[in-house]
């Protein structure tokens, strides 16, 4: 059986990397199933984890500053435009990390990476994968939803591949019962978004209420710490639901 490939995904702050390193290291003490872990961040300066394959030994974005004077974004973008001319290479890496799992985690900077052409590096894993989009706690208000939601819609329609919305930080909500009634009762969400006053942009907050509704309706929803590993258990069922929902395992 191919290796089942988790990508971690949200935007900057939403705790992708400690939950890569909590959850993988949760699946191995908790399992009899193996895991590696791949960085595909070519920016980031220190990882809780050690990641069996690791984007920075090509180039970082560190590394391009210094060499080609560039800013700290420009420097990603190079690094972006290099992941896919060495894309064959990173495959045959990738592919040599023969385990039960492969949890990915991606770029600090996710709109940079969903809306470059090097997301297609994704299509590099069989087809055994899936994606946890993570909303961090702080997010968690009317308008914060509904761009989450929004940028979540964005980025499964560039991936291509299962994706399901994470609670991220699940140990910083204070109100939870607010919160779960944002989340689980579309038509509240609606109604504090349709509240909030932007003036002539009214029309299309409608629009987006619209929209966000929908997807709150289609979706399940659970809220994660990885800081006290709380409901990875819950996710590690949520994974496998996806995964046999796809006919995979």
């Amino acid at each position: 059986m191919p290796s089942l490939n988790i990508v971690i995904l949200g935007p900057a702050g939403s705790g992708k990397t400690y939950l890569t390193w909590k959850f993988g290291e949760w699946i191995k003490n908790n399992t009899s199933n193996s895991v590696s872990f791949i960085n595909f961040d070519p920016g980031v300066e220190w990882l809780p984890y050690k990641p069996d394959f690791d984007i920075k030994k090509f180039f970082s974005v560190q590394e391009l500053m210094k060499r080609k004077h560039l800013g700290p974004n420009g420097a990603l973008i190079e690094c972006m435009n290099l992941m896919i001319k060495n894309k064959n290479k990173i495959k045959n890496e990738i592919y040599k990390l023969k385990t039960d799992f492969r949890v990915i985690d991606l770029p600090g900077q996710l709109e940079i990476f969903i809306f470059h052409p090097v997301v297609e590096i994704l299509k590099i894993f069989e087809r055994t994968t899936v994606g946890l989009f993570l909303i961090p706690s702080e997010l968690l208000t009317p308008s914060g939803i509904a761009v989450s939601e929004l940028l979540s819609l964005a980025t499964k329609l560039r991936i291509e591949i299962p994706t399901v919305n994470i609670i991220s930080k699940g140990d910083k909500i204070k109100n939870k019962k607010i919160i779960e009634k944002l989340i689980l009762k579309p038509e509240i969400l609606r109604k504090n978004i349709e509240e909030l006053k932007i003036g002539v942009e009214k029309d299309l907050v409608f629009a987006i209420a619209d929209i966000v509704e929908k997807i709150s309706k289609s979706s399940r929803i659970i809220q994660v710490s990885a800081k006290k590993e709380k409901n990875i258990d819950i996710l590690y069922g949520l994974v496998h639901e996806m995964l046999c929902s796809c006919g995979e395992i």
